[in-house]
């Protein structure tokens, strides 16, 4: 007599095994994701910071001052600065097509067909041709590039995801940081800017434009909720 599984062996292991994958699959497809997400991070920083050190050998030195005399934007200079960057980052086209940007605790949204480009809410429709789409504008005496990693037709589209804030500082690209935490909508009341004030980037923010804060985080690698865990592993989809 030949040995063998019975059917009822054979139907607890495939059971067994669906079970295995329906927990793990998820995991394995959200660490996917985030590695890519965080690939397309450093590979976009390299080219905005390559951007800027080309636009300073063509422009000269001292970028954020020439883009500002006297208190105000001196436009001829700062319409050369923003030709000459898109320019360097190997700029393609303006897409058409305007989309909804989500904050990072995917709490609230906006759409950039709202706001004018360069401003505190980000823009990024002009089109590289490696898939990235940017904005950068000169205003509030500051040089602001935001780039959206993997550009406007693949998601999250969300702040601190994929979308993320830079200045220009001594003429290198500076990752933007979080310089003060607000938590409820009470802290907000009595603050100008409560949509933007201390360039959030924390779980537990109200602000639409939580997220603006999060790229000297992603760089680093560092959870801005808790330093003892780092900051790609910690995003939730």
């Amino acid at each position: 007599m030949k040995k063998a599984f019975t059917l009822a062996e054979i139907l607890i292991t495939l059971a067994i095994i669906g079970v295995v994958a329906a927990m793990t699959i998820p995991t394995l497809i959200q660490n996917y994701r985030l590695k890519v997400l965080k690939t397309r991070y450093t590979q976009t920083y390299a080219i905005l910071s390559e951007a800027v050190i080309k636009t300073r050998m063509e422009l000269g030195e001292n970028l954020l001052e020439n883009c500002f005399k006297n208190g105000a934007i001196y436009y001829p200079f700062s319409d050369k600065f923003k030709e000459t960057f898109l320019k360097n980052c190997n700029y393609l086209q303006k897409t058409a097509k305007d989309y909804t940007i989500t904050n990072f605790n995917n709490t609230k949204s906006y759409s950039t067909a709202n706001y004018r480009p360069g401003g505190d809410y980000p823009t990024p429709l002009y089109m590289l041709k490696n898939g990235t789409s940017v904005d950068v504008g000169v205003n509030g005496s500051t040089i602001r590039v935001y780039a959206d990693t993997n550009g406007p037709n693949s998601g999250p589209n969300r702040l601190g995801y994929d979308i993320f804030r830079f200045s220009v500082t001594n003429d290198m690209l500076k990752p933007t940081k979080m310089y003060a935490k607000y938590t409820s909508e009470e802290e907000l009341e009595d603050v100008q800017f409560s949509h933007v004030e201390g360039w959030p980037c924390t779980k537990d923010s109200p602000q639409i434009l939580n997220g603006i804060g999060c790229s000297w985080y992603a760089t680093n690698d560092r959870n801005p909720d808790d330093e003892t865990q780092k900051y790609w592993d910690s995003l939730k989809f």
